[in-house]
């Protein structure tokens, strides 16, 4: 496993092999593929039928909506992150929230971000997943490593494959954090410089 900078000293992610892509780069990749959406929905469109946040909706219409949370997430995201580093609201810290099934002491936490839901739309369903590590320093922002992300049609993390291979995640990442020290931002800064130096 390694821990990757994605943006500034705010958002990380990780990257599992040397061929792979990390995690972040590969949950939007999918998102921004029309086909994958399409595929995906189909697949678990038993859970859709079945949920009662998507009464009233037809197959199509819950993929038309999707697309179109895609098409705003990422920049919205961008935008929380502006929003972090200067103090605006809405930040990350507002739109990441805490698994409440996972209760963590207070240096390493599990959270996910699901954009703000809109009341006339389709409920939101995009969710994106990260290990907040809190800076050594409170004038400092903490630091996000995202481990995935998925199209979240059950309120169940475990009825789902890709929710469920997210709960995992969440702790063969944490461990590998406990097994490296990694307990503050500036520990996981350390570390990726020092990999990158040992690499060149």
């Amino acid at each position: 496993m390694e821990p990757i900078r994605i943006i500034g000293d705010i958002i990380f992610s990780v990257k599992f092999t040397k061929t792979s892509k990390d995690l972040f780069t590969e949950v939007f990749q999918k998102w921004n593929d029309p086909e994958y959406i399409f595929k995906y929905t189909d697949k678990y469109k038993g859970f859709i039928v079945n949920n009662i946040h998507f009464n009233g909706y037809t197959l199509q219409q819950v993929k038309e909506s999707i697309i179109d949370e895609t098409m705003k997430f990422r920049p919205m995201f961008y935008q929380l992150i502006e929003n972090s580093q200067n103090n605006v609201y809405p930040t990350l810290e507002d739109r990441f929230y805490v698994l409440s099934k996972y209760r963590q002491p207070p240096d390493v936490r599990k959270k996910m971000y699901g954009h703000e839901q809109d009341s006339d739309k389709m409920v939101s369903v995009l969710r994106l997943y990260a290990i907040r590590i809190p800076s050594s320093t409170t004038e400092e922002l903490p630091a996000y490593l995202i481990i995935g992300g998925a199209i979240k049609f059950s309120d169940n993390m475990k009825q789902m494959r890709d929710t469920n291979t997210i709960l995992k995640r969440f702790d063969t990442v944490q461990e590998w954090l406990r097994e490296n020290k990694i307990t503050n931002k500036e520990a996981l800064i350390h570390y990726i410089e020092h990999h990158e130096q040992s690499n060149d």
